[in-house]
């Protein structure tokens, strides 16, 4: 979904949350300097992924946060913070939604949904959990997380209609074998798998198609 994230600026865009720190975008896709890009996760991965990026600077005006998301008080600042900032935000919840509470889920649905500013979603979903994923909801105790397909439906129930759906094996399909090969090193090297069953990427608005 990185080509929508890319092009976001001529759909009004005026700025990014990203609730999963680990996403690269920032060092990426920006359209200008200025543009103003947040991300927030748990204060260790936050931590990790300033170690892995170093000095490297973001090609945008980045801002970080240190947030538990399961933390309602903590959460709705953050979402608060970002709406004060701009009136047509993109949120990125990629590889997070799946590691939450199924109440949390629902409480985020809700108060994203009640914040004007908030324009356009992009998440994913997947058929069945990989195992990493599995054994990390074990780790971080989240017992009872929300179905991907029951998630679609409560963000859609909210308000959100679906403007852009991309299945992760087609999207695969258009990367040259070298990229393959590098991303399969990559898994290999930090013991990951890739999910099972159908996976796929969806960008929502508020205002229809797009």
């Amino acid at each position: 979904m990185s080509s929508s994230c890319a092009r976001s600026d001529r759909d009004g865009v005026d700025a990014v949350l990203s609730l999963g720190a680990l996403d690269t975008r920032a060092w990426r896709l920006p359209p200008r300097t200025d543009f103003p890009w947040i991300e927030s996760d748990l204060p260790g991965i936050v931590a990790y992924k300033g170690e892995r990026i170093g000095d490297r600077a973001p090609k945008c005006r980045l801002e970080r946060l240190v947030v538990d998301l399961t933390d309602a008080s903590a959460r709705r600042q953050v979402l608060e913070h970002a709406a004060s900032l701009a009136s047509r935000i993109l949120l990125l919840t990629e590889g997070l939604l799946g590691y939450l509470p199924a109440a949390t889920v629902t409480q985020l649905v809700e108060e994203v949904s009640s914040l004007p500013a908030f324009g356009f979603w992009i998440f994913d979903t997947y058929a069945r959990f990989p195992t990493q994923v599995r054994e990390a909801l074990g780790r971080v105790g989240s017992a009872t997380p929300m179905h991907s397909r029951a998630r679609l439906v409560l963000i859609q129930a909210h308000g959100w209609q679906v403007a852009e759906r991309r299945r992760f094996a087609e999207e695969a399909e258009k990367f040259t074998a070298e990229r393959v090969k590098i991303f399969a090193a990559h898994l290999k090297q930090e013991n990951l798998s890739l999910p099972t069953g159908n996976m796929e990427g969806f960008g929502c608005s508020t205002g229809g198609e797009t």
